[in-house]
């Protein structure tokens, strides 16, 4: 059987990463990280008139941290001479930028087998590509991109707060970023793709009781089907 290699790193990865946020007092708190948002929105209000990103102050002020010190302890047993700042790139002057200078348009039909095949293998995850209908002139955008020398590259996005139909739209969207290969413009590679999804509820609560007890069997299809990791806190 055919292994890639650059993928069962990927996954090695993420699964240390799922362990460590799964564990993380403050992120199974989820009044505590309300109440983060909540001040982070309060300290805001003063300052700017523009509308309070909810979801990107839970990446700056909760998630982002968490990432770049178990992405550090992964790199350190693996004697990877690297560290957060040079493989975890998201938006911002200091770690960005993720934006793709190359259109969507040539990578559209290995988006399209990408979800046929998550459509196929997975069909406990409704079909959402018509909400992601993309311009072929249009580039895509990821949250977050990790990159060499790691040794995977994967294009990532987070969702805060989201229903299950957000989770689901997620995934169609990474399994998306993943299926373009990256960005040759950028010298970008992605091999794969994470999604982290954080809940306003209990993930049981949140995929109902059906879903909830095939949740890690599901899972592997859809990075077997769609090459994305789905973390679902």
């Amino acid at each position: 059987m055919y292994v890639d290699a650059r993928r069962e790193a990927a996954r090695s990865c993420f699964e240390c990463l799922e362990r460590e946020l799964q564990a993380d007092e403050v992120l199974l708190d989820k009044h505590c990280v309300r109440l983060i948002i909540e001040k982070a929105q309060a300290e805001q209000a003063p300052r700017a008139r523009k509308r309070f990103d909810a979801e990107a102050a839970f990446r700056t002020k909760v998630l982002y941290g968490k990432i770049d010190a178990i992405l550090a302890s992964w790199c350190q047993r693996r004697a990877l001479r690297t560290d957060p700042y040079n493989v975890f790139r998201y938006e911002g002057a200091e770690r960005g930028p993720t934006q793709h200078e190359t259109a969507i348009g040539p990578s559209l039909p290995l988006v399209e087998r990408a979800w046929n095949r998550l459509t196929e293998r997975v069909p406990e995850i409704p079909d959402c590509r018509a909400t992601l209908h993309m311009v072929p002139t249009r580039a895509i955008a990821p949250a977050f991109r990790l990159q060499h020398p790691l040794p995977f590259g994967a294009a990532g996005e987070v969702r805060y707060g989201g229903s299950r139909r957000d989770l689901e739209r997620g995934i169609y969207q990474v399994a998306m970023y993943a299926a373009t290969g990256g960005d040759p413009s950028r010298s970008w590679r992605y091999d794969c793709g994470l999604f982290l999804f954080y809940g306003a509820e209990r993930l049981r609560a949140l995929l109902g009781n059906a879903l909830s007890e095939t949740w890690a069997d599901v899972k592997t299809r859809i990075w077997e089907g769609g090459r994305v990791w789905v973390i679902a806190l």
